[in-house]
């Protein structure tokens, strides 16, 4: 379950990253998604609720400590974001970019402590 949890952290990292980045030079260029866009934000927008239960699963398994409770803590991070970002709908339009950048930090971030755990 580690490699699957682990796994699916790399994934959702690059297909943000690529959400983001692709997202931004398609906006600057006034251009539409292609495949390649449409799949990186389906990875995306799946891969946080999936690495969020496979992460649960892993707790019981594991000994609580502080890099563990960091990770943890980073990792649930984006949900409180969003839910932050929901009542600023005009600010989203304005910065479209920053709640997918401060997503993509917290996610490689949690990524990086995670890899770190299983190391």
């Amino acid at each position: 379950m580690r490699n699957v949890h682990l796994l699916l952290a790399f994934l959702l990292v690059i297909s943000h990253g690529i959400f983001l980045f692709r997202g931004l030079y398609l906006r600057n260029h006034d251009l539409g998604p292609r495949w390649i866009d449409r799949m990186a934000r389906l990875i995306s927008h799946l891969g946080l609720p999936l690495i969020t239960i496979t992460g649960i699963t892993l707790l019981g398994t594991q000994k609580i400590t502080p890099l563990l409770s960091l990770h943890v803590m980073i990792g649930l991070l984006p949900f409180l974001v969003i839910l932050g970002f929901t009542p600023f709908l005009g600010l989203k339009r304005r910065i479209p970019w920053l709640l997918p950048s401060i997503n993509l930090a917290l996610f490689f971030l949690a990524f990086v402590l995670g890899w770190m755990i299983s190391h």
